[in-house]
């Protein structure tokens, strides 16, 4: 497992991405909108999660915003950086 902590400023925007491991956020403040493949976009805020398969595209849009999460990576090549894409919307 791979835990990581992240903040993103109130309109960042954190590109369409995917990568090996599953992966969950957990947010600890804040407000944003999650995209994920397959799904219509979600707005999520402190106390919620969100899953995302392993290679599943997803973004997020920190609107609202700012956004301070831990993200939770389960799965192989947890050492290998995601692959950026174009953004969904």
């Amino acid at each position: 497992m791979r835990i990581s902590i992240g903040y993103w400023g109130a309109g960042q925007h954190y590109d369409e991405h995917s990568h090996a491991p599953e992966e969950t956020y957990l947010i600890l403040a804040g407000r944003a909108q999650f995209f994920s493949e397959g799904r219509a976009m979600r707005e999520a805020g402190a106390g919620e999660t969100v899953h995302h398969a392993p290679h599943q595209k997803h973004a997020i849009c920190m609107t609202p915003g700012p956004l301070l999460a831990a993200a939770f990576w389960r799965g192989e090549d947890l050492l290998k950086k995601s692959d950026l894409g174009r953004e969904l919307g």
